[in-house]
């Protein structure tokens, strides 16, 4: 891909958003890696390269993941996939938060995807108004530090007790309500901790992100099919390893046979 090539010595990690929906709509999918710049602009151009969210929301099915890199490396990642036609940018905060403010300078909100994520709170922290004072008053903080009215996806990571994982939900869907995020989503959530949410949740997360690369098999814990069932869509994340690709994937006879034979829209 010309955008990995150009920011290569940066280790960034190029998200071809791997779950892409089979026929019937189940939430399940295929690997679609895509081999030249061009596959990826075309994709990106594609009617497939988004999934409509339950509220109308427009997800990209292409994104740059900014894991693990400094705040002039994110800049940098980010206008170099913006100029190769990458839209959806998928960032924590912190570090990463504040190379995405930097790109924004450079490039007008409307055209960008932000996709962020609430970290975990400390494991000792177990009761639920002083989690959820918490997860409000970081996102106040982080959404004022990047300089935007709102981002378009905002992601929970779970925590110690299903109760403290509701309370910060419940301000996920106060930031949702306000207009601060488009849609909702979990981030490495398993059966259990989707469960507990949707037990309480007024709107249930559109998406689960999940770190699935081509080495760990279709849908081994079950989980994909279950968010399906719940209406829940997974997105992958590290589908060549995390942080960076992994060599053992990048040379495997079975991968690179696969991408041979994989049509792509």
């Amino acid at each position: 891909l010309k955008v990995i090539e150009r920011i290569s010595s940066l280790h960034l990690l190029l998200v071809v958003s791997a779950w892409v929906e089979t026929p019937g709509g189940n939430g399940a999918g295929r690997l679609l890696p895509m081999r030249s710049s061009t596959q990826l602009q075309a994709a990106t151009n594609s009617s497939a390269a988004t999934w409509t969210l339950p509220n109308g929301v427009q997800y990209p099915l292409l994104a740059i993941n900014t894991a693990d890199l400094s705040v002039e490396a994110v800049d940098r990642a980010v206008r170099l996939a913006w100029e190769s036609g990458v839209r959806s940018v998928d960032f924590h905060l912190g570090d990463e938060r504040e190379g995405v403010s930097r790109a924004l300078a450079a490039i007008p909100r409307q055209e960008l995807f932000l996709t962020t994520k609430l970290d975990k709170p400390p494991a000792n922290m177990t009761d639920p108004a002083e989690a959820a004072a918490l997860a409000r008053r970081t996102l106040d903080d982080e959404l004022s530090a990047l300089g935007v009215a709102s981002v378009d996806m905002l992601l929970l990571k779970d925590s110690a007790t299903c109760e403290v994982m509701q309370a910060q939900w419940a301000v996920l869907e106060e930031m949702l309500a306000a207009g601060r995020t488009r849609a909702l989503g979990t981030y490495n959530y398993c059966e259990f901790s989707l469960s507990c949410l949707l037990a309480s949740a007024t709107t249930p997360p559109a998406v689960n992100y999940l770190m699935r690369h081509v080495g760990m098999g279709a849908d081994a814990t079950g989980i994909i099919a279950f968010g399906a069932a719940h209406g829940i869509r997974t997105a992958a994340y590290g589908t060549l390893g995390e942080p960076v690709a992994l060599p053992e994937l990048l040379s495997s006879p079975t991968r690179c046979q696969a991408d041979g034979r994989v049509s792509r829209p």
